[in-house]
């Protein structure tokens, strides 16, 4: 609910202010659990096709030691954490490479 009025009356009679929802693909929810791994336990084992299509992305950050790839395990080494959430972006298929000219915030 976007009116403070309607918004303060719903949440104070215990009822959700939302009224309507997203539904997650198990593609969302497998990048979502992805993401979450990496970001709190700074490692997560990808699927072979994500791994494909993220391996050239990840490229810059491994050579400098930002990440490591083995296989189809990735993490992030401390030296990298600053730059976790660039790397965890590559997982989020709403982030993925466009030709967009505006930046987004991440």
């Amino acid at each position: 609910e976007k009116n403070t009025g309607q918004y303060r009356q719903t949440a104070g009679r215990g009822q959700l202010t939302a009224n309507h929802g997203i539904v997650r693909t198990r593609d969302d929810q497998l990048r979502g659990t992805l993401i979450e791994e990496l970001l709190c336990h700074g490692r997560t084992t990808l699927t072979p096709c994500l791994m494909a299509r993220i391996e050239q992305r990840l490229e810059p950050f491994i050579s400098r030691g930002l990440a490591v790839g083995s296989g189809l395990e990735l993490s992030i080494p401390w030296r990298g954490v600053a730059y976790a959430r660039v790397i965890a972006s590559f997982l989020d298929r709403f982030r993925e490479e466009t030709t967009k000219v505006f930046s987004a915030a991440i």
